[in-house]
């Protein structure tokens, strides 16, 4: 059961072992479309696994750090992020980003 901040996050070999495939779930597939669109428009099937891999790998690190931050600072660290990552969604850098995203490609 989850209990809030109070949640032990355990060894790192547990954190990462559960991270990675809960990573996988929620962000691949928000990906899949992007990705078969490319596959699609350059018959470059090896650019799909070779992209989840890399995904993974990122997401993998944003873990580690994730891990590293709370670990000695438990829901303080937790909360400053929270509170950041709600900032970011209001700057022009966020909407520049959007924007760019949803400009059509020509892979």
């Amino acid at each position: 059961m989850d209990m809030g901040v109070a949640t032990d996050l355990g060894s790192f070999a547990f954190f990462v072992a559960v991270w990675v495939p809960m990573m996988a779930a929620m962000m691949l597939p928000g990906a899949v479309p992007a990705v078969s669109r490319f596959v699609r428009s350059n018959g470059r099937a090896l650019a799909a696994p070779l992209f989840a891999g890399s995904y993974l790998a990122v997401w993998t690190v944003v873990g580690v750090a994730v891990y590293a931050l709370y670990r000695p600072h438990g829901s303080f660290v937790a909360g400053v992020l929270t509170i950041a990552a709600g900032f970011y969604e209001l700057t022009p850098l966020k909407r520049g980003c959007r924007w760019r995203c949803r400009l059509p490609r020509s892979w």
